[in-house]
């Protein structure tokens, strides 16, 4: 039975409003295709019947319209967005190691929170149903919906680090399915997800992490970890350099999926900002990324590893502690809260609260309320637009 408040679209309609083309793009004499960030492809929710296609009918409908090169910008949490360039085959390649990681052979349904201008949602929220015949249903984050699709017993969702307080908001939902996989990609697994690692047995759950980047592509995964400290495994085609054992510095990666830049250079390496310390040559411990890692009096705080422990003190609907120069102690770090106003807190109370909770790891430079934090699409905070409050 079709469900009403997701609109079925066509494959058609939804590729020429991804690509903004028709037909088959030249495959000599242009440049790549970027894809476009529409209102008509994330604020609203709709439905691809990909599974009433034949893999045929898939097949040569990616080959005609799939461009050669795609155009993909970063997230812009760090600085300006930039353009990067991934090739059809690239891409193909990906969403077969995501096929495998995902066991793509046992779900007959994803939902998607993704946005499908980004490469993570365009592998998973597109490529992957596409390729695989299974039908998707995009879910934007700000319709409300029933965890529980009809017609599906073993779903995929897609998420985004904001999706995984709804999806474990409605656990008792999730475990009403038979079997439920979530893929997840951040480094740092929301406190959301761990928790609904506990709620649902791993029998009813796989939770799938998959670090990467828009240079990099899928890097490396690991599968219901049960804390931070959980090693990832490298992907099959990637390796590290050079991958140290015990200790800790810059991870350097190379692959035959890294991007091409504007002039059509292919990366032979990068280096994401994130340090990390390899367990063995292919497994590592990740220990922060640099844009999130500072030192007060001394110690060495990981902020996205802070934030869990203010959630967790203060109701709020949103917060973000973010790096801050401070006059005296060189560097330190600002908390932001976006109050609940069901459970609204008040300044002096954030700030006392904060003190207490974080007694050991050094204090924030300030504690404010704010309205709204800017955050990226993909959920990251807008680091440029934080400095302006």
């Amino acid at each position: 039975m079709k469900d009403r408040a997701f609109p079925d679209v066509t494959s058609g309609w939804l590729l020429d409003q991804l690509l903004g083309v028709r037909g088959r793009p030249p495959e000599t004499g242009r440049g790549p295709v970027t894809l476009r960030a529409v209102e008509s492809l994330s604020d609203g929710p709709y439905h691809v019947p990909w599974a009433g296609a034949s893999k045929r009918e898939r097949r040569d409908l990616l080959r005609v319209h799939l461009p050669p090169a795609v155009g993909f910008t970063t997230s812009g949490h760090t600085g300006s967005p930039r353009l990067w360039v991934r090739t059809r085959d690239q891409l193909l390649a990906e969403v077969g190691l995501l096929s495998e990681l995902l066991g793509t052979g046992g779900i007959d349904g994803i939902i998607a929170f993704a946005p499908l201008h980004h490469l993570y949602g365009f592998l998973g929220s597109f490529l992957l149903p596409a390729i695989n015949g299974i039908d998707a249903w995009f879910w934007p984050m700000q319709y409300q919906h029933s965890v529980r699709f009809r017609g599906i017993a073993r779903p995929l969702f897609v998420a985004i680090p904001s999706a995984l307080p709804r999806l474990e908001r409605q656990a008792d939902g999730l475990s009403s399915y038979e079997h439920v996989t979530i893929v997840h990609s951040t480094a740092i697994l929301p406190p959301a997800g761990r928790r609904l690692l506990r709620k649902l047995t791993p029998d009813r759950l796989t939770l799938v992490e998959l670090f990467g980047s828009t240079e990099t592509g899928l890097a490396a995964v690991r599968r219901n970890s049960a804390t931070d400290a959980a090693p990832w495994e490298l992907a099959p085609d990637v390796q590290a350099l050079p991958p140290t054992s015990g200790k800790e510095g810059s991870l350097c990666l190379r692959s035959p999926r890294l991007a091409f830049d504007e002039r059509g250079n292919q990366l032979s390496e990068w280096r994401p900002y994130d340090v990390v310390r390899f367990s063995t040559p292919r497994r590592f411990i990740f220990e922060g990324r640099r844009s999130t890692l500072v030192k007060v009096n001394g110690q060495r705080v990981h902020l996205t590893q802070v934030e869990p422990l203010i959630g967790d003190a203060i109701p709020c609907l949103d917060l973000a502690c973010v790096p801050a120069k401070d006059e005296l102690r060189g560097e330190g770090y600002d908390v932001l809260i976006v109050r609940d106003p069901q459970r609204p807190v008040s300044a002096t109370e954030a700030r006392r609260t904060c003190s207490a909770v974080l007694r050991d790891i050094g204090p924030p430079r300030s504690v404010r309320l704010v309205t709204t934090i800017a955050r990226t699409s993909t959920g990251k905070v807008r680091l440029g637009s934080v400095a302006e409050l």
